[in-house]
This record gives structure tokens, sequence and C-alpha cells, in this order.
């Protein structure tokens, strides 16, 4: 796990590179700490094709960070997923979540996929699986909430404002179709998304990269 603080960085080519010798070493199952690996590799080497390189990148650390979540979560898909996305908060711009929103098909598919055939001694059979309805619900709980805190900065509120204003946020951001992007940009854009200097240079290069897309 990443350090606290710290989202976590996406070691693909080494990753792949270990994996590649060991399947030609040998066809045993592989141990639950391996699975991470696993299944980024095989992200990698699939679904990810369909992808661009900037939103390859965030659906591999999404994954990275998912895996974990699962195991702890008895392979329940919507905690894994709320703990993922909670974690990630303050940590990575709006426009993270825009990616994963826009990408969930691609990664909803290959988790189905790929979660039951991951060659461990027991089969991984996922709880909850999240539909894209249900994927937004928890990215609007967490975009309202910032947009809010946000909003009442340098005011002089109590949480029963706050906690008001909240709901209205939600229905100001999503329309009959699920998030309005275009508002949430034009919410949150003005207030440019500090990148931590103490990150590696990988994870700095793809935050500015994120930083710079555009609902």
């Amino acid at each position: 796990m990443p350090k606290q603080g710290q989202f976590a960085r996406s070691n693909r080519q080494k990753v792949i590179k270990e994996f590649r010798h060991r399947q030609q070493r040998s066809s045993r199952k592989i141990s639950l700490n391996m699975a991470n690996n696993f299944l980024l590799v095989r992200f990698n080497l699939t679904s990810g094709k369909q992808l661009s390189v900037v939103d390859r990148e965030s659906c591999q650390r999404f994954l990275q960070e998912l895996m974990p979540r699962l195991l702890e979560n008895d392979f329940h898909m919507m905690p894994a997923v709320q703990e993922v996305l909670k974690y990630v908060n303050s940590r990575v711009p709006w426009q993270f979540y825009y990616q994963l929103s826009s990408n969930w098909a691609v990664l909803d598919h290959f988790m189905r996929r790929e979660l039951p055939v991951i060659p461990l001694e027991q089969k991984i059979i996922v709880k909850d699986p999240i539909d894209q309805q249900s994927l937004d619900q928890c990215i609007v709980n967490i975009l309202a909430r910032q947009i809010t805190t946000i909003t009442l900065m340098n005011k002089t509120t109590d949480a029963a404002v706050q906690q008001a204003l909240t709901p209205k946020m939600k229905a100001t951001i999503t329309n009959g179709d699920g998030i309005n992007w275009s508002t949430v940009q034009a919410l949150l854009q003005p207030f440019h998304f500090p990148i931590d200097s103490s990150l590696d240079e990988g994870s700095q290069k793809w935050l500015e990269e994120i930083s710079q897309i555009k609902a």
C-alpha cells in the first residue's frame, strides 16, 4: 500500500515483465498478495488497449487501489469502491472522477470477466457489482460535498448549513442522464488543484495531465 497521503504509483512495465516470466516458468496458482499485480497485467494486455494513455493510467491506478479493498470486504464491490473513492478524495482533481465514470463500462466488463478467472486457490465471486447509475451516485455524493465545502470556504457557517446545502448541490450537478459534467467543471475549474511535490515524478506528471482534461 502507498504511504498515507499518496495515491498508488503504477509500475506497469515492471509488473508485466515479472508476470510474463512467472507464467513461462509455471502454471501454478498464485497467492492473494499477487492478485493485484496479476489483474493490472491483464488489464494492460486486454481492456486497457481500448483507452487513451491517460485514461488507461487512471483506470490502472483505480484498480490498484480497488483490489486490496475487495479482499478486505470479502469481494463486495460497493463498499470496496466507496472506500477507494473516499481514499482518493482530495488526492485527485475532479477529472479523475470524470474519467472513472466515462470508462466504467470498460472497467466493469473487465472486472466481471477477469476477477473470477484469477488463478487463485479459491475462485473469486464478486458480490454487489456496481452499474453506471450506482457508480455515478457515489461520485455525485463526493463531488457535492467538495463543491459545498469550497462554496462555504472562508464563511462563518455551522454544520447544519452545509448539510442543508449538499442535497441542493447534488441536484445542481445531475441531470436526467447522470452527472452534468459541464456544471461540475464550471464549479470546480476556477479552483487550482495543488499537486503534492513529494509524490514520485510519474504521479505528478499523471496528475498534471488529468488536471488539463475538459469535460
